[in-house]
């Protein structure tokens, strides 16, 4: 999955902020519906450092207009970055591929395509990085039109990062000269023939452009039927085809979702074993094999067990995920262990990953149908406007459609929509087969709906999502052609913004109220909200449409929103407050100058009270006569808002002015590094975008800790 994409000056300016490692791991996140280990925060942090510091040593050589992309991809022993190097000019466009492969050591096995790597007590064997590194580049440039094959040229490593060269260890002149020298491995102490492969393209401009045009080249490569394997597939066909050649004792057992490639590794194995005049046999049910076949397969759907494992050299048993959904059973299973221990044969237990990942939630109608069809979105080879969803009425158009790549969904009369309540009811296991069909749908899914009532709402709402995806998508190509800055061009669509906030999908709204709290969303006013839930839709639409782009309108929605909030009850909560007490002839002259418009007419009478609108979050602290840190810069000040803040304004009264120290540093971040910053001429990335959400919103949640402070 893509997990980063940008300009170089911008992604060293990402690493030197220390943010790139836990935005790699949010996008994770958000794209596999899981929590990142902190083994893998650890690792990306470690890798995108490293690659950093080389990248520090290219110095004047490497252009800040060329482009960098980060691609994570996680098989069933390790996460994996891969960086691409993007550049342009008038003669084309240029990469530079490069794998980063963790482990302190690596040695060739007895297959010449499987190494071992170690790192520590930690063993894992996988496919040789120069086939994983030829495979990538394959799937990646399998769309380049055959008239723009010489415009568009790439070089290609795998980079072992931690491991030593030696010629104890050299997997380099070992291997197939073919494939290592278009695909070379490098080691940690050889960065030097790195930065060889990496100057050329990180030195060139058009970074931007390069990396567009890699997005439309995945997505044609997508529309050609091609086999792409990822790691753990292709280990898998090299590992049961060397056992069988070299008459090894060896037990896979195998479990993955649809579209995980399970069908494409049995069949890759077996005919290329068959082609060499093996003997493979396919059980069905219990029964046993005849003779001693090379390779024996077994199929738990089918009733295959394991105990007829033990028929074979070579043996394969596809587990069927659904009976048993969490594997680890089987590596707990010492009995099966014990077992293949007593024969000598060796134990291989994997689970593939899906090609995509849904994060389960939600039980309405509108949950389903965006699952349905925006759930594509996050496969970086699908174009989301090209995706179709489409209702039939029998299963025999499921065979009929073009005989292009569209999954097959069926919903039995079990899945029903109740319109009162607006939920979706299923069984136990149905919603994971939804997302199993999905998985394997290229180019859309098409739909068979046995319930009548839900049927009829799922046409009313598949049409109503796919006009909210067109708003949505004007709304961000107005913005981007607009020539203002960022907050005349959100206020300047202020109405479109409104139209989409009221016309979206809930979830948005969800999302803030959960994040914030429910009594944090009862305090907001609509203004707020509404900016608040159009910043995560701008955000996640202008992140479908072009991760490179300013994200500044994101920052001045979310901010805009922290500062009206604020004023509000710091500044208009405090003015009518003092007002109460002294009255209209003597308040003013009580209230501090920030307050007034011109407060040189304090002694004479005539100072004027600022309008709300011109009171700005940088003028809030001397409201208060503090500063950033919470420090005490002006006691009369401080004095005549301590009585505000005991009576009016906090819940927790008893001491306010540890109330209000411990959040002026909250105050004076969102005000220095998303409101200052967004509404200037200063660009805003998507990293710096996502980081203002998680801050103020969801993960640290800062507007709800502030509104939670205050009593109304």
């Amino acid at each position: 999955m893509i997990v980063y994409e940008n300009t170089l000056s911008q992604f060293k300016r990402d690493v030197r902020a220390k943010k790139l490692a836990n935005f790699i791991c949010a996008e994770y996140e958000s794209a596999a519906g899981k929590t990142a280990s902190g083994e893998m925060r650890y690792a990306c942090k470690y890798a995108v450092s490293l690659m950093y510091n080389d990248l520090e040593r290219l110095g004047s050589s490497a252009s800040p207009s060329s482009g960098v992309r980060i691609d994570l991809e996680e098989n069933t022993h390790a996460t994996h970055l891969k960086f691409i190097f993007a550049s342009s000019d008038q003669s084309g466009f240029r990469y530079c591929l490069v794998g980063l492969y963790a482990g302190s050591s690596v040695r060739l096995t007895r297959a010449d395509d499987i190494v071992c790597f170690q790192e520590g007590e930690k063993r894992w064997t996988t496919v040789h990085p120069s086939m994983l590194m030829r495979s990538f580049a394959r799937q990646l440039f399998r769309g380049v039109p055959d008239e723009e094959a010489g415009n568009v040229t790439y070089e290609c490593a795998a980079w072992l990062f931690d491991c030593i060269y030696s010629c104890d260890t050299d997997i380099i002149t070992d291997y197939n000269d073919q494939i290592t020298d278009e695909y070379p491995v490098i080691y940690a102490n050889d960065t030097d023939e790195l930065l060889d492969y990496i100057r050329p393209v990180a030195g060139g401009e058009g970074g931007i452009d390069a990396l567009h045009r890699l997005s439309s080249i995945e997505t044609l490569s997508a529309s050609r039927p091609a086999v792409d394997r990822n790691e753990d597939q292709l280990f898998l066909i090299s590992s049961i085809t060397n056992s069988v050649r070299r008459g090894r004792r060896a037990w896979y057992i195998i479990e993955g979702l649809t579209g995980t490639g399970i069908e494409d590794i049995i069949t890759s194995v077996i005919e290329k074993l068959m082609n060499e005049g093996k003997d493979v046999q396919m059980l069905d049910g219990d029964e046993k094999p005849l003779g001693q076949p090379d390779l024996v397969v077994i199929n738990q759907e089918n009733g295959g067990t394991l105990d007829q494992l033990e028929y074979a050299n070579v043996g394969i048993f596809l587990c069927d995920e659904l009976r048993n959904p969490d594997l680890r059973s089987f590596e707990k299973d010492a009995v099966l262990t014990q077992r293949a221990e007593e024969r000598r044969t060796l134990l291989y237990i994997s689970h593939l990953k899906q090609n995509v990942s849904f994060a389960d939630g939600g039980k309405g109608m509108r949950w389903l149908v965006n699952r349905l069809q925006l759930a594509s979105i996050r496969r970086e080879d699908y174009d989301p406007d090209l995706y179709r969803i489409m209702l039939v009425n029998s299963k025999v158009e499921f065979f009929t459609k073009d005989g292009q790549e569209m999954a097959p969904v069926t919903l039995p009369a079990t899945v029903t929509f109740d319109p009162a309540t607006g939920m979706i009811t299923m069984q136990k296991g149905q919603k994971k087969g939804i997302f199993n069909a999905l998985s394997s749908g290229r180019n859309g899914i098409m739909i068979l709906c046995e319930n009548p009532a839900l049927k009829s709402m799922l046409r009313t709402e598949i049409s109503a999502v796919r006009q909210r995806r067109q708003q949505i998508r004007s709304f961000v190509s107005e913005l981007l052609n607009e020539k203002k800055d960022p907050e005349d061009r959100m206020d300047h669509l202020s109405k479109e913004i409104e139209d989409v906030v009221s016309k979206n999908d809930s979830k948005y709204s969800r999302m803030v109220m959960n994040s914030l709290g429910k009594s944090a969303w009862g305090k907001l006013s609509e203004q707020s909200r509404t900016w608040l839930i159009s910043a995560l839709i701008v955000y996640d639409t202008m992140r479908q449409y072009d991760r490179m782009m300013d994200f500044s309108g994101v920052c001045v929605q979310v901010s805009k929103a922290c500062e009206l909030e604020l004023k509000r009850r710091i500044f208009t909560g405090f003015v009518e407050y003092e007002k109460e007490i002294y009255g209209e002839e003597r308040y003013i002259k009580k209230l501090p100058d920030e307050c007034l418009d011109n407060p040189e007419g304090k002694q004479s009478g005539n100072a004027r009270l600022l309008t709300e609108n011109k009171v700005t979050l940088g003028k809030l602290r001397y409201i208060m006569g503090l500063d950033d840190n919470g420090r005490i810069i002006n006691r009369l000040v401080w004095h005549e808002f301590d009585g505000y803040a005991r009576n009016r304004l906090l819940i927790n009264n008893e001491n306010p002015y540890m109330e209000m120290r411990a959040q002026m540093p909250v105050i004076a971040r969102i005000r220095d590094d998303y409101r200052n910053r967004s509404a200037h001429s200063h660009d805003v990335s998507i990293v710096e975008a996502r980081e203002c959400i998680e801050y103020v919103i969801t993960v640290s949640r800062k507007l709800g800790v502030l509104l939670d402070m205050f009593k109304s």
